[in-house]
Order: C-alpha cells, then structure tokens, then sequence
C-alpha cells in the first residue's frame, strides 16, 4: 500500500497497550516511532508571538494605557497579503487548532507505549493521531497544513474521534476544513442592533437583570436590574460596552466577580467560537489585538484555544451594597440574528442570594424614585416662579 493512501485498514485491531499495529513487530514499531518522532519540531511558540501571526504576519502593537487604544502598525503584513482573514486566517488556523487539540490527550490514555525519545511536546504526535484513526502520517500532516482539498466524513468523523472533540469543536473544525478549501460561508449575517420587540421585552423583564450580546460580547441592551448587578453599560462610551473590554480594562471586575478567571476564560474562548473563517471581521480582529496588548490574562486564555458557547450555569457576583450573590445565568439564542444571545440572571428560591439580590434591586428602585419624585418638584416648583424672575 502506498505510504500517501488517505485510509490504512488493518486485519487485526490497533493495540498500542502491547505495542501491535497492524502486525509490525515490536523493534519494528519502536524504530518507525524513533524515526518519526526524531524530526520533531520545536517547543510551542511564545503566546503573544502566536497572536500576532494570526492577527496578521509582521504586525507589531502598542497599547495606550492613558487613552485604553491601540495603536497598530500592519503596514509591512497588508504589503505583502496577509492577515487579510484577520484574527484566525484559514489554514494557520486550522493547524492552530489541530495541534491544540492534540497537545491535550494524553498518551497513556489512548493505550500508547512509553517512548523511547523524550516527547519535546505534550500530547500526541502527528503519526500517533494519524495511526489511531487508520490514515497515513503524511495525509494528516497535509491535513494540519490545509492541503488536503475535500475530506470524507468517514475520515474526519475518525480524527474527531482520536482527538476527543466535542460537539462545538467538531463545527468549529469543519468551518475550517470547509475556509482552507474555498467553501461557502453559510452562517447566518450579523445584525448588529437589537429589535424593537427584543427591547421591550428587556425592559418588561426588570426586575430579572437581563441583557442581550452580540457574538463579539457587545452588549447591545439591557434593563436596570443589570445595571444595578453589573455595571452601569449607558454612561459608557458605545465601543467600550463590550463584556470582554469590560472583564479585561477594567481592574474592578476583579472584584466584581470573586472567581474573575472562571468567569474570564469563557469569554475569550466564546470570542475563539466566534470567528466565522472566510468572513473578515474587522471589529473582532480590532478587539483581539487591543487585549492581547493590554492584558497577559487575555493572551494566557486566547493561547489555550478553547471553544465555549454560553449555555447555563451559576456565577458569584459581588455588590458592595449587599456582598457576594450565587446566580444562575441563563441564555437564550435568538433567531436569525446571526449570534445574539439574552442572557438572564435569578437566585435560587429562598435562599440569601435571592434576599439579597431582591433587597439590591429594591433599594435601587426606591433611590431612583425618590430621586425622580425630587426632579418632579424642582420643575413644578420652577413653573410657579413668575415669569422674569
């Protein structure tokens, strides 16, 4: 069988616990792994590094912490053509990803033999992941690097496999595949505004704190219960109403959520899902350069390439008026929108966190009242004043 076929098919069953494939010997099998593995490439590059070849080749980046900008000098990556896909460009993407999920397996989980050369990376190797879903260590390799045109379902239901992806990873794959080979982009547009019966909806709902986001985490609306909860969205300027800007430029959300980093992590990864390959996204390429300048957080979470959809689950949110709450969150998709999503904030029944939370909210509404009752009487006591007083 030639060493390039797509799909190798054994006789026998693939056992790596006592070193069996496809019937090769033992000092056969070490001495294939020894070889293969002797070529190694080196260590994985130094996060930053990683984004800023994605972001565009030769692009260098500076923030401004007085003004929160960036400043970014892509003259030298738009000479020469790249970066033109922007933050995860076709198949430097797909390879970013493929290594990713390989470097997360463990060897030993998948019944591997200890090698005898030092792995120089964690994870499996390109001609382990290659032999457990039966193709050829050169068609995988042509498979990290984008160059292997149409692949059967078959062979790529066997990687996915192999490489333990989930049913959001498995999507995110296939887009790639699917850019690198000149594939249609299918995915619904983004409409960046919210509809009218949305908002009312969102102010119907106070006082549940609601919002609605775009698939690039701007916040888009919300009610004044998530005002009161989160931050107040409406005194700032319209760029910065962005979850991830927020998370990241802005310190008090450290303590704003007690466990900032569970909270973060899923952010930057949902900004990873995000990405639409073969559709240039200017605002969310602008997005990821200026926190990948201001904040080794962003980096460190944006280098580990996870996948995250927002679904359900609880946060702890603290208010300095009522101390630390357990919340469940809940999100809802909406139709047609090309990746809003309305997210909503409760408590458990009884318990303190919905005390406190109703006691928040309360307290607030009471302020907003007496506030507006005092703004009533300044104006009728204004329209009783006789005219050129």
């Amino acid at each position: 069988m030639p060493l390039d076929a797509p799909l190798m098919r054994a006789t026998v069953p693939v056992r790596f616990s006592d070193m069996m494939f496809l019937g090769v010997g033992d000092a056969v099998w070490e001495g294939v792994v020894f070889l293969l593995t002797a070529s190694m490439s080196p260590a994985q590059p130094d996060p930053r590094k990683q984004i800023a070849r994605t972001l565009g080749t030769g692009t260098r980046s500076t923030h401004q912490a007085s003004r929160g900008r960036l400043v970014s000098r892509g003259a030298r990556a738009r000479r020469r053509g790249q970066g033109q896909h922007g933050v995860m460009a076709g198949t430097n993407s797909l390879r970013e990803f493929l290594i990713s999920r390989r470097a997360r397996i463990d060897p030993d989980s998948v019944g591997l033999p200890t090698s005898p050369v030092p792995r120089r990376r964690r994870g499996l190797r390109r001609e382990e992941v290659a032999a457990l879903a039966g193709v050829s260590v050169d068609y995988y390799a042509r498979l990290e690097q984008g160059r292997v045109g149409n692949i059967s379902d078959q062979v790529l239901t066997a990687i996915e496999d192999v490489l333990r992806l989930d049913a959001l990873e498995r999507k995110h794959v296939r887009r790639l595949l699917s850019s690198s080979a000149g594939g249609p982009d299918t995915t619904q547009p983004y409409q960046p505004r919210a509809w009218a019966g949305m908002r009312r909806l969102i102010e119907a709902m106070d006082p549940v704190p609601a919002l609605l986001q775009g698939p690039r985490m701007e916040v888009l609306e919300w009610n004044r219960a998530a005002a009161v909860l989160l931050t107040d969205f409406g005194s700032m300027p319209v760029r910065d109403r962005n979850i991830a800007r927020w998370l990241f430029l802005d310190e008090s959300t450290r303590t704003r959520y007690p466990d900032w980093d569970a909270v973060a992590a899923p952010t930057v990864a949902a900004l990873r899902a995000a990405h639409r390959p073969g559709r240039p996204d200017d605002d969310l390429d602008t997005l990821v350069r200026e926190l990948a300048a201001a904040s080794r957080d962003f980096t460190r979470f944006w280098a580990d390439y996870q996948l995250f959809k927002h679904g359900h689950g609880t946060k702890r949110i603290f208010h300095p008026q009522v101390g630390v709450m357990t919340l469940n969150y809940e999100t809802l998709d909406v139709p047609e929108s090309g990746g809003q999503f309305l997210s909503t904030y409760t408590a458990d029944v009884g318990s303190p966190s919905e005390e406190r939370l109703s006691a928040l909210l309360t307290r607030e509404e009471e302020g907003a009242d007496s506030t507006g009752d005092q703004m009533a009487r300044s104006a009728l006591q204004h329209e009783d004043q006789p005219e050129g007083r």
